[in-house]
């Protein structure tokens, strides 16, 4: 399975699946303004594959199956099926209901679904297409208080309604809540206001999920760089020089940082 590597922390496994590769819209240096030219030089030596065609951006969209004695965690929604927003935009759907599959796992196997943030290509398997209704029909649905507040009222975009409205209307969001023995939400603001990472923690080895912190080799040397994407820049900066303090006693993954398991990257 090119789209899937596992990882054991210690009577927890961590599946990293990419749910899709696509090139983004604009150019690298577009996408992340202010990095000096020295710096995409060396990018394109280190990391060809986030280069694509015309200079673009070229990133994996990755999500967490955590999977304990007690639970199946769900890290993250992905790009989503063909018409779901991101794989309008991205003009690329996702792989994630293939790669559950090839697990073994269906979508009623999946216990809880935590979300590091609502930006569409982290939200676009939460709804069963043609149906309006829940993808992950057991599951609870949680997501930072913080996050859900930055997205009420007039502020909701359509896919926030399309994807979490179900999820609201059935009764399985769960705004700050709990999530399972091992595991919690870390806060990583900036990206977006309520943006959290999700920390795992097994016998032998700890996990960072920074969702969108990072979503460049670039910015693991210069944290400075800021992404296009991030709504407090300032911010944003501040939390990735926190995280990469802390990087020594924690095995840091990112929802588009480049891995082994990227389809043809391996």
């Amino acid at each position: 399975m090119s789209h899937v590597a596992r990882m054991d922390l210690g009577g927890v496994s961590v599946d990293v699946i990419c749910d899709a590769v696509a090139d983004h819209p604009r150019p690298l240096a577009d996408a992340f303004p202010g990095a000096p030219a020295a710096g995409w030089e060396a990018v394109r030596e280190q990391f060809p594959q986030t280069v694509g065609a015309d200079g673009r951006w070229r990133f994996g969209t990755h999500v967490l199956l955590v999977r304990t004695d007690a639970a199946c965690v769900l890290v993250d929604a992905g790009v989503g099926p063909a018409g779901s927003a991101a794989a309008g935009w991205l003009q690329v759907a996702g792989t994630l209901d293939e790669d559950l599959g090839a697990l073994g796992l269906t979508p009623e196997d999946v216990d809880l679904v935590v979300l590091t943030h609502l930006h569409q290509d982290h939200v676009g398997w939460l709804v069963a297409p043609g149906t309006g209704r829940p993808r992950f029909a057991r599951a609870r649905h949680v997501v930072s208080g913080a996050e859900w507040a930055s997205v009420q009222g007039d502020a909701r975009p359509a896919h926030v309604r399309d994807t979490l409205g179900p999820v609201e209307a059935a009764g399985q969001l769960d705004v700050d809540g709990s999530l399972v023995a091992g595991m919690r939400l870390l806060p990583l603001p900036g990206h977006t206001p309520g943006h959290a990472g999700v920390l795992v923690e097994g016998d032998q080895r700890r996990l960072l999920f920074g969702g969108d912190a990072f979503n460049h080799p670039l910015q693991l040397a210069d944290p400075g760089v800021p992404s296009l994407a991030d709504r407090d820049r300032a911010q944003a900066i501040a939390t990735r020089r926190e995280l990469l303090a802390r990087a020594e006693s924690l095995t840091v993954l990112g929802a588009h940082l480049p891995g082994a398991f990227w389809p043809g990257h391996g």
